[in-house]
């Protein structure tokens, strides 16, 4: 574990910022190791595929020194971003539902961290932990608002952003928040559609 610390130590200080973010997001906490282990996998690779290519010796080194020099910082960054965005999609996907439920509970009388404990169902994934803990920090005494723009650091989604940003004003002005999270639930769930249709668009000139 010292070995590995020091090695991810020596790397500079702008990659580890952006790859401890992204791990951040992906709520991955073992970063370091996973950095160690796909950077290992990827020299291992860099390695042994040019040498069972039919290039002479001096290119196959060349190759194996330029896709390891490049691989190594590339390719475990790559995973863990690609573990955030696989994270903030399913999310999304889920914010609508799960927004509708918050929005009943409040209706039913409750407040808001009730609202969310009992909208963090098993079936909304990622998104059950984040209202759970955001609960758990309104119930230790966090203000609602701060608790709720926490959440919303954690989580790399500009749909998901935007929606808390609403909900805490809404709640600094005293609106009806039950209905201003239908209303964000429906808006959600267009922009996913129109999100869709652009992307079905786009493969289909492609």
């Amino acid at each position: 574990m010292d070995l590995l610390k020091t090695t991810y130590e020596k790397l500079p200080e702008f990659y580890k910022k952006r790859l401890e973010q992204e791990a951040f997001y992906a709520r991955i906490d073992d970063y370091e190791q996973k950095f160690f282990q796909i950077a290992v996998l990827t020299t291992v690779l860099t390695v042994a595929l040019p040498a069972v290519s039919t290039f002479a010796l001096p290119i196959k080194a060349g190759i194996a020194v330029l896709a390891t020099l490049i691989g190594i910082p590339a390719v475990p960054y790559m995973y863990i971003s690609l573990k955030a965005e696989s994270r903030k999609d399913e999310m999304e996907s889920l914010l609508p539902d799960a927004l509708r439920l918050v929005s009943a509970n409040i209706k039913s009388g409750h407040n808001m961290e009730k609202a969310l404990l009992l909208s963090a169902r098993d079936e909304f994934g990622p998104l059950a932990k984040e209202f759970r803990e955001t609960a758990m920090d309104m119930y230790g005494g966090k203000p609602v608002e701060e608790s709720l723009e926490n959440m919303e650091d954690r989580v790399k989604s500009p749909l998901f952003s935007e929606t808390i940003k609403l909900l805490v004003d809404a709640i600094d002005a005293g609106a009806n928040t039950a209905d201003l999270l239908e209303n964000s639930a429906n808006d959600v769930r267009k922009s996913i559609e129109l999100q869709e249709e652009i992307k079905s668009s786009i493969r289909m000139y492609t």
